[in-house]
């Protein structure tokens, strides 16, 4: 593969054991490094869930709050 061009200064890969073992195959001098972007991606899930849990529960305390409102006194003194 070197002698066709493939002879990247900065091999990046998943954590897939198929990239890794096809280019230490390859390449004499073997040295790969791993990617940030499932990382990235998997924390970027759990940012979006909590903040959905966040706006639920102002949601659910507007609700309550309304709720409340329309309860008075009057009501249960009768």
């Amino acid at each position: 593969m070197i002698e066709q061009g493939f002879a990247p200064d900065y091999p990046i890969s998943d954590g897939g054991s198929g990239l890794w073992v096809g280019q230490k195959a390859v390449m004499l001098e073997f040295s790969c490094h791993g990617d940030v972007f499932h990382i990235q991606q998997q924390f970027e899930q759990i940012a979006n869930s909590l903040a959905r849990r966040v706006q639920e529960g102002k949601t659910r305390l507007m609700r309550e709050a309304q709720l409340m409102g329309k309860t008075s006194l009057k009501d249960t003194v009768e």
